[in-house]
């Protein structure tokens, strides 16, 4: 029998587990940089930012599809859709993840000597494709525990245990292989997490109906859907992931590891931001079905000055210990302080911009959305390359900063623009 929990229980559970996966993936990148070395470290960022890129192509869009697809279909009219929408996503980004990752294997070589010059990444590279579609398909597992109402499940697999797997098998092979066992550890905090969240998904599903068409019946139906989810879902991960792989080319590995410290370690900050629009997020929805774009532009003023504050708790002190910080990733990651900073101050501009996102969404502009994403990723490409060409690794976060700061106001614009022509 399920045991039911309040939705403010739930929601809780749910925002600390968020909180705990910021804090894992903070100590994983430490555990990473302490066991291998400034250089490796490098070399694995590098091989890590382009396999996300990956799992972004390898998903399709296809995770928030599966969820409101999901989502929909559990309802009393839709039970029996239930199984052969999890069937048929599964089977579609099982099939897209594994001839990826065999693509990437494959020309592994190649792409070692593309990105660091030599063959030293082959290994890592090779280890990290292999998880491609153990991760896809362990995300579109979770996404259909989201549509499924068990936020819990979903953040486990999200938030929590690839990254508390990861961190002791860091520490262990890490520390006797080098470049090679942090990319074993990651295989198998992978595969671990994937054989959890396959457990809870199958456990859930057997309360519903089995399919009863072929599972390949409604595909089409969801990638008719899909495609402006995929645009945006790629262009963010590329906004937030293309800087290593800049950074690297441009420079050394070793810059790149400071880079990508930084950036992450500054990230705690956009999950601030993040948290309060995901509150705030069913607020807007209440304000447009209400008032339309009038009503949520006048809600997203209050929500940005609580984002700003926010943000400012936690900016300040960052700021000022930012050498400590960059400290614990290894001695030779202090000189990284005012990269960090820089992305500190960037990501205080962004935090009520920030919220502007959630009122688009609100207002169902899936359209702008995919349309702006691009043009951010875009941003951050030709900024980051020509700023790291001047500047080195702080012209980097320079670059980043202003493309976030370019594509958030755009979003701002757009907003107000569309306000003005209803006045």
């Amino acid at each position: 029998m399920r045991i039911r929990i309040p939705q403010s229980l739930r929601s809780l559970v749910v925002f600390g587990m968020k909180v705990g996966g910021a804090g894992l993936a903070f100590i994983l990148n430490i555990a990473i940089t302490r066991a291998i070395g400034i250089h490796d470290a490098g070399v694995f960022f590098i091989a890590f930012s382009l396999t996300t890129i990956l799992y972004a192509v390898a998903r399709f869009g296809l995770g928030y599809t599966t969820y409101r697809s999901i989502a929909e279909a559990a309802t009393e009219e839709g039970v029996p859709r239930v199984r052969q929408t999890a069937n048929s996503v599964v089977l579609l980004v099982s099939a897209i993840s594994i001839v990826i990752a065999i693509a990437v294997i494959a020309s592994a070589d190649l792409l070692s000597h593309w990105l660091f010059g030599s063959s030293e990444g082959v290994a890592v590279l090779i280890l990290l494709a292999v998880t491609i579609p153990l991760y896809c398909i362990g995300s579109i597992f979770s996404e259909i525990l989201k549509g499924l109402r068990r936020p819990v499940g979903y953040a486990l697999f999200e938030n929590i245990i690839i990254k508390a797997c990861a961190v002791p098998i860091v520490l262990w092979l890490g520390v006797s292989l080098g470049l090679v066992g942090a990319g074993w550890a990651m295989l198998v905090a992978n595969a671990v997490g994937l054989v959890v969240v396959t457990l809870l998904t199958v456990s859930v599903l057997r309360g519903f109906p089995a399919a009863t068409r072929a599972h390949v019946d409604n595909l089409p139906t969801l990638l008719s859907t899909t495609a402006l989810f995929a645009v945006v879902s790629l262009s963010t991960v590329l906004s937030q992931w293309l800087g290593p792989l800049i950074v690297g080319q441009v420079l050394t590995p070793s810059d790149a590891a400071i880079f990508f410290t930084a950036y992450r370690t500054s990230a705690v900050l956009e999950f601030v931001v993040i948290s309060i629009v995901s509150v705030a997020g069913p607020a807007f929805v209440a304000a447009n079905s209400l008032g339309g774009i009038k009503s949520v532009l006048k809600l997203a003023k209050p929500e940005a000055l609580k984002a700003l504050g926010a943000v400012l708790l936690l900016a300040v002190p960052a700021a000022i210990f930012a050498s400590p910080l960059m400290t614990m990733y290894g001695a030779d990651f202090a000189q990284g302080d005012n990269v960090l900073r820089t992305l500190i101050l960037f990501q205080v501009i962004n935090a009520p911009l920030g919220v502007y996102n959630a009122a688009v969404i609100a207002l169902k502009r899936e359209k702008a959305m995919a349309v702006l994403a691009p043009v951010s990723a875009i941003l951050v490409a030709v900024l980051s390359y020509t700023f790291t060409l001047q500047w080195g690794v702080l012209g980097a976060a320079v670059g980043v900063g202003l493309s976030m700061m370019t594509y958030n106001l755009m979003v701002y614009a757009i907003l107000h623009l569309g306000k003005s022509k209803i006045q």
